[in-house]
C-alpha cells in the first residue's frame, strides 16, 4: 500500500496455539495545524470484551455492502482497540485509519465503553496522557469500511463520525479493528478532523494489521517496532 510506512514485527506473532495471551500497549500523537490530540490503542491475541454483552456496532462495508457481524469478530485472531482523547481545542468531526482491506476480519465500536476501564486489559502506559473528562466516553457512529479509496489520494480505510459533538477535553468511547490468523501489525496512517477554517486535518501512525502470506504457522520473532511507533508487551 502507497501509505503503508512501516511494518511492526512483534514475538511469536503467528504461532497456531498459544498458551497465554499477549497484549501490546500504546499511545500515538496526531498532530497539524498546530493542534495535537493522542490515540491510546491495544493489541491483543484473545479479545478483551469477555464482561461486555451489548453495545457492539459494526462497520458497513462498502465492497460486500454488507455490516460486519459479532461471528466475525469472535472468529477473528487478532484484536486491535483504539480510543481519541481530543485536546486540539477545537471539536471533532471524525476519526480514520488507512487499512490493509484484506487483513481486515470485522470492525466497528462499542457504546459506553472506556478503554482505560472496562475492557479485560487495563490500559495503561508509563507516561501517556489522559485528559480530564468530566462525563462518560463519547459515542461514535456510522462507522465504515472503504477497501479501495480513490487510487490516488484517498486510501482504503475506516472512516467513523461521533454521535454527539466531541469537544475538547474529552474521550471516546472504543473502537475496534479485528484480523484473521495470517496476519502481523504494520503502522498506518490515520486522521482527525477537526471543525475550524478549511476543516484542520491531524495526522498521525497507528498500529493495523497487514496479510501476510500462507502458510498459517510461520513464527515472527521480534519484539521492537520498525519505526518510532512503541510497542509495550504485558502478558497475563
Amino acid at each position: 500500500m502507497k501509505r503503508l510506512i512501516g511494518i511492526c514485527i512483534v514475538g511469536v506473532l503467528m504461532a497456531s496455539s498459544m498458551a497465554y495471551s499477549v497484549e501490546y500497549l500504546g499511545e500515538s500523537l496526531l498532530n497539524g495545524s498546530g493542534k495535537i490530540s493522542y490515540v491510546d490503542w491495544i493489541i491483543s491475541d484473545a479479545p478483551l470484551t469477555s464482561g461486555i454483552t451489548s453495545g457492539f456496532n459494526f462497520a458497513y462495508h462498502l465492497g460486500t455492502n454488507e455490516f460486519y457481524e459479532q461471528a466475525d469478530y469472535d472468529d477473528s485472531q487478532w484484536y486491535y482497540y483504539f480510543q481519541v482523547e481530543n485536546i486540539s481545542g477545537a471539536i471533532c468531526i471524525s476519526f480514520k485509519i488507512n487499512i490493509d482491506p484484506e487483513a481486515i476480519q470485522s470492525a466497528g465500536y462499542i457504546l459506553d465503553v472506556d478503554l482505560d476501564t472496562d475492557l479485560d486489559v487495563d490500559h495503561v502506559v508509563s507516561g501517556e496522557y489522559e485528559p480530564a473528562t468530566s462525563s462518560s466516553p463519547v459515542n461514535f457512529t456510522n462507522a465504515t469500511l472503504d477497501p479501495y479509496g480513490d487510487g490516488f489520494t484517498v486510501e482504503p480505510n475506516v472512516t467513523i463520525s461521533f454521535q454527539t459533538q466531541f469537544f475538547t477535553g474529552k474521550e471516546t468511547t472504543v473502537f475496534f479493528i479485528t484480523a484473521g490468523r495470517n496476519t502481523i501489525p504494520a503502522i498506518f496512517l490515520s486522521e482527525i478532523t477537526l471543525i475550524g477554517i478549511h476543516s484542520p486535518i491531524l495526522r498521525g501512525e497507528l498500529p493495523g494489521p497487514i496479510a501476510i502470506p500462507e502458510p498459517a504457522t510461520i513464527i515472527l520473532l521480534g519484539g521492537t517496532s520498525l519505526i518510532a511507533l512503541r510497542l509495550r508487551k504485558n502478558r497475563k
